[in-house]
């Protein structure tokens, strides 16, 4: 099935004419008769009309002389390359082990099949994803938190922040300017009936693959070039370092990320 080329402008002479008749009152507030019988509105009819058969012979615009106009612009056409997309896939039941899959291995996106492009292991694990959301508290619960954490920290910052803990949505884009730490945080929890110790030890020494899709709206869609060593030295990933409460400020241990593409100005994978 061949791709229907778009139209240079798909307004004709009613859309020409009501638009030319919207102006009128903003150009010339003394013209106040807009019936067919003013010769003004004859003439905007009569150019609505020429406009419309140019608009229609600028839609005939044959392949070879679009082709031309780009290459006088500089701009060469891409090449052809198959349609890609990223794909989830879980290990919900069966073995506590990790599952292996190969690259070139067929998957379905409703009737359409497509080949992965690479290798995967499938953790017997479950991932959710966390953001810390800031909540205002009352004079109680400010003095009922002052107490707890007295042990923990002796006098209490003016700038202290109280937020809770809220699993993202997935069917809405996530804005981390409302996050209190703007980080997220990745939780990676046992399947039901196992312990965390045995989902532990089957994806130790294992690959854990992170899709990302960045909501980018139209104006921030063209992005500089970069290469992908800064784009790495951007994206930090890191895990506690034992217990959050064992002192005031917690530590984390950096964990080595290798970033597959650019995954912030388009969908991709983080191996971590």
């Amino acid at each position: 099935m061949s791709i229907r080329i778009p139209s240079i402008d798909d307004r004709r002479y009613q859309d020409l004419l009501d638009e030319a008749l919207a102006r009128i009152p903003i150009h010339n507030p003394e013209w106040t008769n807009f019936n067919k019988s003013d010769p003004g509105v004859t003439i905007l009819e009569i150019f609505a009309f020429l406009t419309e058969t140019l608009l229609y012979r600028a839609n005939q615009i044959p392949e070879r002389n679009r082709r031309k106009f780009l290459s006088l612009l500089n701009i060469a056409p891409r090449p052809m390359r198959s349609a890609h997309g990223l794909v989830s896939v879980s290990n919900e039941r069966g073995a506590l082990e990790a599952q292996v899959f190969g690259s070139d291995l067929e998957v379905f996106a409703g009737q359409v099949p497509f080949r992965t492009s690479r290798g995967l292991e499938v953790l017997p694990i479950e991932a959710r994803v966390y953001v810390k959301r800031e909540i205002g508290v009352t004079t109680d619960q400010q003095r009922y938190y002052n107490l707890l954490y007295r042990s923990f920290q002796p006098s209490t910052p003016s700038d202290m922040k109280y937020y809770e803990t809220v699993p993202m949505d997935a069917s809405k884009p996530l804005d981390l300017a409302g996050s209190v730490d703007k980080v997220l945080w990745l939780a990676l929890l046992a399947r039901e009936k196992e312990t965390p110790e045995a989902a532990r030890k089957a994806m130790s020494k294992r690959t854990l693959s992170i899709g990302i899709v960045p909501a980018l709206d139209e104006a921030a869609r063209v992005l500089k070039p970069q290469n992908l060593e800064q784009l790495q030295s951007s994206l930090v990933f890191e895990l506690p370092k034992g217990g959050l409460l064992e002192k005031a400020a917690p530590t984390y241990i950096p964990v080595s990320a290798r970033v597959l593409n650019d995954v912030l100005s388009e969908p991709g994978v983080v191996e971590l």
